[in-house]
């Protein structure tokens, strides 16, 4: 070979290499299918909180992204597989022990709501009773594990109010704004609700799958110092305020139902 054809060789393998060093990283994520953390609306547009974040992190590593909207449980299933590389998501033993807690994202408040006839104040309250609950969702570990309280897997906030205006169950667990977001939509204001008996403050967790994580560490500890920032800088709050079924369109507190 000559030494000019050597040189032409040298020079595009130099070029290819550059090229894939430039090359953008690319993320699947994917967001749970509740109202208002990851869902599509009636104009087909996807939107959310937790899809907004999850969006807006991608955004500020200038990452390439698709983001789905899917089910609570697949969306975990997702992660542990490694068909998505990141969700956000309550920190759960499946994705603990299957791929990579990068910390928290957010902050919520969860809540169980029972109908104006049965108040309740405490977890005892609740014994032989049945509690509608998002399969696979940990909302707060001293209720998990009361045995006394009976759980009602299901899918979605929506099907949780069915159950409880049909009186197939006696309550409904779940974050705070989620819950009033969604009644509100289903037409549940005011009276409908006694006094919400309040479980825990929990953190939204950012995941990232182990196949993304091994192949992509130096990416990892950049999407883990975004989301701390958006975390402790407020972001993440004023996104999940856009949401907020008690606060007006300027921004200011109203009654809760």
């Amino acid at each position: 070979m000559s030494g000019f054809n050597l040189n032409i060789l040298v020079v595009l393998a130099a070029l290819f290499s550059s090229l894939s060093v430039a090359a953008p990283l690319s993320i699947k994520m994917a967001s749970i299918e509740l109202k208002p953390y990851g869902f599509i609306d009636k104009s087909g547009r996807k939107k959310g909180v937790l899809y907004e974040l999850s969006d807006q992190i991608a955004k500020e590593i200038n990452a390439k992204f698709t983001n789905t909207v899917v089910p609570y449980a697949r969306a975990i299933l997702q992660v542990k597989n490694g068909t998505s590389d990141l969700v956000l998501i309550f920190a759960n033993d499946i994705l603990e022990s299957s791929a990579k807690n990068m910390g928290p994202v957010l902050e919520l408040t969860n809540i169980i709501l029972t109908k104006k006839n049965f108040p309740v104040s405490t977890l005892s309250d609740l014994k032989g009773k049945t509690i509608a609950h998002v399969t696979n969702a940990n909302y707060d570990e001293t209720y998990q594990k009361n045995k006394s309280i009976k759980k009602f897997y299901t899918q979605s906030y929506t099907h949780n109010f069915n159950l409880l205006s049909k009186d197939r169950v006696h309550g409904v667990v779940g974050p705070e704004i989620g819950l009033y977001y969604t009644a509100k939509e289903m037409g549940y204001e005011g009276d409908y609700f006694s006094k919400p008996l309040v479980l825990i403050r929990k953190n939204v967790v950012l995941y990232l799958s182990s196949k993304f994580h091994e192949r992509h560490k130096e990416d990892a500890i950049k999407i883990r110092a975004v989301a701390q920032a958006m975390f402790k800088n407020g972001q993440s709050q004023r996104i999940l305020d856009k949401y907020n079924p008690f606060l007006s369109k300027a921004g200011q507190p109203i009654s809760a139902p």
